[in-house]
C-alpha cells in the first residue's frame, strides 16, 4: 500500500488525490494521512503503516516530517527520499550544494549578512526576491532599494530568510521539470525533446541531495541554453503532468514490489 503523508497546513490535498488516484487505477491500494503536530489523536495513524508499505512525504513541514521519520525508521517499509528526510536541508542550504556541483543557481546572500541597510550593491541586482529558508513559505519580489529596505524592516528573523538574484530577461523562459527514479518528464506533458544538459543536471542533483523524486524549476535562456536551477521541491504532487505521476506509480511498483 502507499501511504501519503500531508500536512494539515498546507494545500497539497487535491495533489495527494491525483496521487491516490492513479496508485489504486495500477492496483495499488492508496491512504491518505492528514496530520497535525497539535493534535494527538493524529498520533494513531503512525500504527496504521506496516512493514510493506511505501510511504510518500506529500509535505515539506519539518514538524510533519520529524514527527514520523523516527518511527518510520524503525520499520521495513519504504521511504521514498529517505535519506533526505534523515538530513533536512533548507532551501538556500540546497541552492549551496547544487552550485557545488556546477549546476548555474541565482547569486543569493542570507539576510542576516546584511549589516543594518546597507544594501545589495555589487553582489544582487534588481529585481530580486526574497526567500524564506523554509520550502512551504512564499517568496517576495522587490523590484528596488526602496522596495528592499521597506521589506527589510518587516522581517523579523533575518536569519530564516535570504535575497535572491532575478535571473529572467524576456528571452528566459521557466521550465519544470519532475526526475522519479532516474526518469524525467516536463510540466504540462510537453513531448518536445528535453535538453540532455538538463537531464544531466537533474540526475546530478537526485545525487548530491540524495533524492529518489522531485521537482525543479528551470529558467532557461532560449538562445543560448544556458540555465538555472531556481528551485528543487523534494515533495511534488506532479501537479501539471500526468506523465510524471503515472512514472512515480509504475516505478514505485516495479522497483520495489
Amino acid at each position: 500500500m502507499l501511504i501519503i503523508i500531508t500536512s494539515a497546513e498546507e494545500k497539497f490535498n487535491d495533489g495527494a488525490k491525483k496521487i491516490k488516484f492513479e496508485s489504486e487505477f495500477f492496483g495499488m491500494p492508496c491512504k491518505i494521512f492528514v496530520f497535525s503536530p497539535n493534535k494527538t489523536k493524529d498520533k494513531p495513524l503512525l500504527y496504521d503503516i506496516s512493514n510493506e508499505d511505501f510511504v510518500y512525504f506529500l509535505t515539506n513541514n519539518i514538524q510533519v516530517i520529524k514527527f514520523f521519520i523516527p518511527f518510520l525508521l524503525s520499520k521495513k517499509c519504504f521511504i521514498v527520499n529517505k535519506k533526505f528526510l534523515q538530513n533536512l536541508k533548507s532551501k538556500l542550504e540546497m541552492q549551496e550544494m547544487i552550485k557545488k556541483i556546477g549546476v548555474l543557481v541565482p547569486n543569493n546572500l542570507p539576510l542576516n549578512q546584511i549589516k543594518g541597510e546597507i544594501m545589495l550593491k555589487g553582489k544582487v541586482t534588481y529585481p530580486a526576491f526574497i526567500k524564506n529558508k523554509c520550502h512551504c513559505m512564499p517568496m517576495i519580489k522587490i523590484k528596488n532599494e526602496d522596495a528592499f529596505v521597506s521589506c527589510f524592516k518587516k522581517i523579523k528573523k533575518p536569519n530564516e530568510w535570504y535575497v535572491e538574484e532575478n535571473v529572467t530577461d524576456s528571452y528566459c523562459s521557466l521550465q519544470k521539470f519532475y526526475f522519479t527514479f532516474d526518469k524525467v518528464a516536463s510540466r504540462g506533458n510537453i513531448t518536445r525533446k528535453i535538453n540532455k544538459q538538463i537531464i544531466t543536471a537533474l540526475r546530478d542533483i537526485s545525487k548530491i541531495l540524495k533524492l529518489d523524486t522531485f521537482s525543479a524549476d528551470f529558467i532557461v535562456k532560449e538562445y543560448s541554453k544556458v540555465f538555472w536551477c531556481i528551485d528543487v521541491n523534494p515533495a511534488s504532487a506532479f501537479f501539471n503532468c500526468n506523465k510524471a505521476r503515472k512514472n512515480f506509480i509504475k516505478l514505485l511498483g516495479r522497483t520495489f514490489f
